[in-house]
C-alpha cells in the first residue's frame, strides 16, 4: 500500500503549493496564463480559512474535478491496463484517483503559506499548451523551483474552464525535471508488477481499502 500512497503524494504536494500561492502576473482573460492564475486565486479564496473538514474536502474535490483532465490522466497512467479494462473499472479508477487526493491531502494547505507563484508565459505545441511559472519561498527573489503546467484545450460547458491540466513538470536547479504524469504512470505500473495485478478492478480495490483506512 505504500506504493499507492507515494503515487499520489507528488501531485498533491504541487496542488497544495499552487493553492497556497498568490499569482503576480495579471494575464489577459481567456489565455492559458489567466487559467492558471485564476485557479490559484480561486483556490486561495475558496480553500483557505477554518473550514470544517467535510466542507474543505468537498471544495478540494470540486477543484480537481473541474480543472484536471482525469480521464486523460487515468488513461495515460494505466496504459495498456486501461485498454483491457471495462468502462465500470475505468470510471471507478478515476473516482478513486480523485478521492484519494482529497482524503489524504485536503487538510495540508496551510503548510505552504507564504509561497508565491509567478506565471511567466506560455507556449503551444500542437494540442498541448505549457504555462511556465516559478515558485518563490517567503520574500526570496530567487525562484525555488520552476513549475510548468501542461494543459489541453477543453470544451467548456457554461461557466466551465477553457483548459484542463494534464501534467505538472517540476524543474529544480541542479536536480533536473520531473513530470508528474510520468511519475504516476511508473509508480502505478510498479504496484501492478509488485502485486502481480492482472485486472484493474483489483487495483481499484487496493485503493479503496486505503481510502477506508483514511476515514
Amino acid at each position: 500500500m505504500a506504493f499507492i500512497l507515494k503515487m499520489f503524494q507528488r501531485l498533491a504536494l504541487i496542488l497544495v503549493m499552487m493553492c497556497s500561492a498568490y499569482p503576480v502576473l495579471a494575464a489577459v482573460a481567456g489565455t492559458p496564463e489567466a487559467f492558471v492564475e485564476g485557479l490559484v486565486r480561486n483556490a486561495l479564496s475558496d480553500l483557505r480559512g477554518q473550514l470544517p473538514a467535510p466542507e474543505l474536502k468537498r471544495r478540494f474535490a470540486a477543484l480537481i474535478a473541474q480543472n484536471f483532465d482525469l480521464p486523460f490522466i487515468s488513461r495515460f497512467t494505466l496504459g495498456r491496463y486501461w485498454d483491457s479494462a471495462t468502462e465500470t473499472e475505468r470510471s471507478d479508477f478515476q473516482k478513486l484517483f480523485a478521492e484519494f487526493l482529497v482524503q489524504a491531502h485536503a487538510n495540508n494547505f496551510n503548510e505552504f503559506a507564504g509561497q508565491t507563484i509567478r506565471v511567466t508565459g506560455s507556449m503551444r505545441d500542437g494540442g498541448t499548451i505549457t504555462v511556465m511559472s516559478q515558485l518563490f519561498e517567503g520574500g526570496s527573489s530567487v525562484p525555488k523551483v520552476g513549475l510548468n503546467w501542461v494543459l489541453h484545450d477543453a470544451n467548456p460547458a457554461q461557466g466551465g474552464p477553457l483548459f484542463r491540466i494534464v501534467d505538472v513538470v517540476v524543474i529544480e536547479v541542479g536536480e533536473g525535471r520531473m513530470s508528474l504524469a510520468d511519475w504516476h504512470r511508473d509508480e502505478v505500473r510498479a504496484v501492478i508488477h509488485h502485486r502481480q495485478i492482472s485486472r484493474l478492478r483489483d487495483l481499484n480495490e487496493m485503493i479503496r481499502m486505503r481510502l477506508r483506512s483514511l476515514d
